[in-house]
């Protein structure tokens, strides 16, 4: 079933690129505005000034910082900002991206690309809207209980006096919590697939009953979660690659560098697709699977009580107490 859902994931993604490709020239749009402001003041600040040029070949943080300091301009604030806001619109156009995508994989009409993909990210914005709003909120609040009581258990090895304890400690924390992240994140996901195949408006029950989905097959979704993971590591391995091999220090290489980012984004997304499809085949197979199991029960005939004849029961006029014409009876 895992293996079968990745395949399916992967060619899903492969036979649908212009999913990929809206999705990136939606996440660039969302970046372009963010980073426009902090650009024009980098712009403006480092143009003309020689110690930055040590920034060509690699990210110096102490004259980042000094430019910063010295810099009339409120350059931390800026830049906080404009994440503060690039976050906030991509929370909430997260649910119209995610209606889309579902949208063109579980359907497959004579309409036009554009026009399936907006139709599904209308019709289930809200519904995945207030999905994602109770992942928030209930994410948060299980991670701070689960912080806190792995605190309380792991302070003696952190605070012992063996010299890797605290790493240690860090790390099953780091470890936790994170499985806690992915187990909401999860939830989410296979709650708005099991909307989008329904069309159902019980989003408190579709979300709750997402997150027991995702614990009884643990293994199975993380292990999805986890064979996308690894093509993602090894793509962003080999962009950190290159980037190491050719520095951006002229003109030319700088847009090559920007080319070769784009790329990465735009493979980046392609996974995101397939891992979508990876879930939305796993989900089938485990729906598939259920059906199968429940029909011949309901199928089969209850057994007749202990003692009773094949004769066919007796009407009302020829019971005891019946008249023949059915009067007196309440």
């Amino acid at each position: 079933m895992i293996s079968r859902a990745i395949r399916y994931g992967l060619g899903t993604a492969a036979r649908r690129p212009r999913l990929a490709l809206t999705l990136w020239v939606w996440n660039l749009a969302i970046a372009a505005v963010a980073a426009f402001p902090v650009w024009r003041w980098w712009s403006a600040s480092f143009g003309n000034a020689p110690s930055t040029d040590s920034l060509l070949n690699r990210l110096d943080l102490t004259v980042l910082t000094d430019l910063a300091h010295y810099n009339r301009a409120s350059v931390w604030s800026m830049a906080r900002g404009s994440l503060t806001a690039a976050v906030f619109v991509a929370l909430l156009t997260n649910s119209l991206l995610v209606g889309g995508v579902l949208e063109i994989l579980l359907t497959d009409d004579s309409r036009t690309f554009m026009h399936r993909f907006f139709r599904g990210a209308g019709h289930f914005f809200w519904r995945f809207l207030r999905m994602l709003a109770m992942s928030l909120v209930a994410g948060l609040i299980v991670m701070g209980a689960v912080g806190a009581i792995l605190g309380f258990i792991l302070r003696p090895l952190s605070e012992s006096t063996w010299e890797p304890g605290w790493v240690l400690a860090a790390v099953l924390q780091l470890v936790v919590v994170g499985l806690v992240v992915l187990w909401f994140y999860l939830a989410l996901d296979y709650a708005r697939i099991r909307v989008a195949l329904d069309d159902s408006r019980r989003t408190l029950r579709a979300w709750a009953g997402a997150l027991g989905f995702v614990c009884r097959r643990f293994v199975s979704t993380y292990a999805i979660t986890v064979a996308i993971a690894a093509l993602l590591f090894i793509v962003a391995a080999i962009y950190l690659g290159y980037s190491a091999a050719i520095p951006a220090s002229t003109r030319a290489t700088i847009l090559l560098m920007l080319a070769v980012q784009q790329v990465f984004m735009i493979v980046r997304a392609g996974l995101r697709v397939a891992h979508l499809g990876a879930e939305v085949d796993y989900y089938r197979q485990v729906r598939a699977i259920a059906r199968v199991g429940v029909a011949p029960a309901a199928a089969e005939p209850a057994p007749p009580p202990v003692g009773s004849t094949s004769e066919p029961p007796a009407s009302g006029a020829t019971q005891p107490g019946g008249n023949g014409s059915g009067e007196g009876q309440a």
